[in-house]
């Protein structure tokens, strides 16, 4: 029966292990040595990730079993990686793949799927696919308060900040920086050099970045002392406020939602590999300026 199938290069389906597929058999017995691959399936890859690394992309997977090489695809997509069109990026005979220079429109989505190949034959179903966000950039911001005063920035207030590669230790904020709200402006600024004095008077060198878009209905300008822990991957840092050391009262927030900036300052935010500045910027079409999630 085997070796019928095999000669009259008929379509043998997918059996019911779920997420395996079906491979087309037209080839000869001799492509098959020792009838080795007898179970009329060609499995897909599983656990595709893809990681901004710099300003390229690298691809790691599960090896398949039979596979001799893998086809990758890409294209322009989403973080679900829903109706993308893929184009042929490169083959790979291990379970690794490099796309360099895929970085621009920063803050964009990039989708890719790895096909298993075992000699002539493909996997036809169930390959798996994996967005990344192209360039460097910060993928999200989260508040938490302290638990007592709500919808007031002050003392136990905690803000992480995501990035979707590690940031260079060089490049991080210095540990004495401090948080501090602009009225007048309705700003937050994270990690600014500043020590003293109320927030934005005589301007702010900011090494993290501002949070804007909700107005600032009370409050005196205020500063406070801060700590900045990052985890250690070097992709997320917690801002903790501490003591406020300027303004008589702390900041009132009306209702809405902040939007984040990464700072611009040069040696500030630059990623682990390659020493690249963070995107700070949504020209191009990307969002590396991400809506700040929760509340205080």
């Amino acid at each position: 029966m085997w070796r019928a199938a095999l000669l009259s290069g008929i379509l043998l389906t997918a059996v019911g292990a779920v997420g395996w597929s079906g491979a087309s058999f037209s080839a000869p017995a001799r492509h098959n040595p020792g009838n080795s691959f007898t179970a009329h399936t060609l499995a897909p890859a599983t656990g595709l990730t893809a990681t901004a690394s710099g300003h390229d992309v690298a691809l790691s997977w599960t090896a398949a079993p039979f596979a001799t090489s893998y086809q990758v695809a890409g294209g322009a997509g989403n973080a679900s990686c829903s109706g993308v069109t893929y184009g042929a990026a490169g083959t790979a005979t291990t379970t690794a793949f490099s796309d360099p220079g895929r970085y621009t429109p920063q803050g964009t989505w990039q989708c890719y799927r790895v096909g298993t190949t075992y000699r002539s034959y493909t996997s036809l179903s169930g390959d798996p696919q994996a967005a990344v966000q192209l360039g460097f950039v910060a993928t999200g911001v989260t508040l938490s308060p302290n638990g007592s005063l709500l919808a007031t920035l002050d003392t136990g207030d905690r803000i992480d900040v995501t990035f979707n590669q590690p940031v260079s230790a060089a490049s991080r904020p210095a540990a004495t920086s401090k948080v501090c709200a602009r009225d007048s402006s309705d700003t937050v600024f994270l990690a600014t050099t500043t020590t003293s004095g109320a927030c934005g008077v005589g301007g702010e060198v900011v090494q993290l970045g501002r949070m804007t878009g909700v107005p600032i209905t009370t409050g005196t300008d205020p500063r406070w002392d801060a700590t900045y822990a990052w985890n250690a991957a070097g992709t997320q840092v917690t801002i903790t406020l501490g003591a406020r050391i300027a303004g008589a009262t702390d900041a009132v927030l009306a209702a809405g939602t902040f939007t984040f900036a990464p700072t611009s300052v040069s040696g500030f935010l630059e990623s682990a590999t390659g020493a690249f500045h963070i995107c700070d910027t949504n020209s191009g079409g990307g969002n590396c300026l991400p809506a700040v999630s929760g509340n205080f």
